[in-house]
């Protein structure tokens, strides 16, 4: 079916060979991304080593602005870079392309599954393509991908575009030249592609993982999904299509947190101050009790944090009573440091005040009681 200009441009990926990647120090399968003017039939070739969501929306960029114009709608394979539901009346299109799209005016038209015929233009250009592909590799054997890329891109536009298309019986050159005033004009800027990931909120320490990085979230999330959409160096995270944070991301740092998201104890341990937080919160108790954790720091505070730790939970029960001061002090001079040791000091305490407060002495009581001298004597 012939459209008239600026109407259709249609894309697809074809497997065109292998090339040694030096930057991964192996041989890697090259694949072929495609795209032609239905129109004019101006063929865009570009050599890549994957299919993924950014790689291929940067193609589409990179395409758009080689012809220097946009037409009304693309039409691409349900490949899941592009499309991630396939469905013929409801297709649910890659967030990052969807982007790509609205930034520059276009519609995204996933064809039918299965259905080679909706791209038949594209189609037939896949094995040229091919062909083009293995000559560029023997001519040019020391040639990286980018070097054949700028070589494919000038056959394009030099070879196949000034020889006469067996269709149209034009050009396409010379057909692109009177349908360019028909594309959709580009924006000033350049679109920045993003990445788009949908990752998972830690359960336990509040964070999720993204690019070898870890970033903190409010505890709210805590066994949630959020989306991360990155641009460099921006980092904006969405729940339900709302933005709920953003970091500024460097190529050294591994982790960002807010501390607002953590409670002290937490903040004060992430900050390296620690052992500091907890004498802090043993001097509340008194001197006697700061002395105690003091001395159960000693001498690896990281070490010992979590024993201080459960003393201070069972100072928090006993402060209030009177034998507190004197069981601390014990404590500290026989040098205990497990919590279960000091709970047992302070109940076994605890329960000789009870006995003694349950058998009170009467007046007949204390005349019998009898100086430990009257029986040595």
């Amino acid at each position: 079916i012939e459209l008239g200009p600026g109407i259709e441009t249609q894309l697809d990926y074809g497997r065109v060979g292998r090339h040694y990647d030096e930057q991964g120090g192996r041989n890697r399968v090259v694949w072929g991304f495609c795209g032609i003017l239905v129109h004019s039939r101006l063929p865009y070739l570009e050599f890549v080593y994957t299919q993924q969501q950014q790689e291929f929306a940067d193609s589409v960029v990179k395409m758009l602005h080689f012809y220097r114009g946009v037409t009304e709608f693309l039409s691409i394979d349900n490949l899941k870079a592009g499309v991630i539901k396939p469905d013929l009346w409801d297709p649910q299109i890659n967030r990052t392309l969807a982007e790509v799209a609205e930034y520059y005016g276009t519609f995204i038209n996933p064809c039918r599954v299965g259905r080679s015929t909706d791209k038949a233009k594209v189609e037939r250009f896949i094995p040229v393509a091919r062909e083009l592909f293995r000559m560029l590799k023997h001519l040019h054997p020391s040639a990286g991908l980018a070097e054949l890329n700028r070589l494919a891109l000038q056959w394009c536009t030099e070879d196949y575009g000034r020889r006469e298309h067996g269709t149209t019986g034009v050009p396409p050159m010379e057909a692109f030249q009177r349908e360019q005033g028909e594309l959709k004009k580009l924006p000033e800027q350049r679109f920045e592609v993003p990445v788009w990931q949908e990752v998972p909120v830690h359960g336990g320490d509040q964070f999720f993982s993204f690019q070898k990085k870890r970033f903190s979230m409010p505890r709210a999330y805590r066994g949630k999904k959020v989306w991360v959409r990155y641009v460099k160096p921006l980092l904006r995270v969405y729940w339900q299509e709302q933005g709920v944070r953003e970091y500024v991301m460097n190529g050294q740092q591994k982790l960002y947190w807010v501390a607002e998201d953590f409670p002290e104890a937490v903040r004060e341990m992430m900050n390296g101050g620690y052992p500091a937080y907890l004498l802090g919160k043993a001097q509340v108790y008194g001197q006697a009790a700061a002395a105690l954790i003091g001395s159960v720091l000693r001498p690896h505070a990281y070490l010992n944090a979590r024993r201080a730790q459960g003393m201070l939970e069972l100072m928090e029960k006993h402060h209030r009573e009177w034998y507190f001061e004197e069981v601390c002090g014990r404590a500290r001079a026989r040098l205990v440091k497990i919590p279960s040791t000091f709970r047992r000091m302070l109940e076994a305490q605890a329960q000789k005040t009870v006995v003694q407060g349950q058998l009170p002495l009467s007046e007949v009581g204390r005349q019998m009681v009898r100086d430990i001298r009257y029986y040595v004597n």
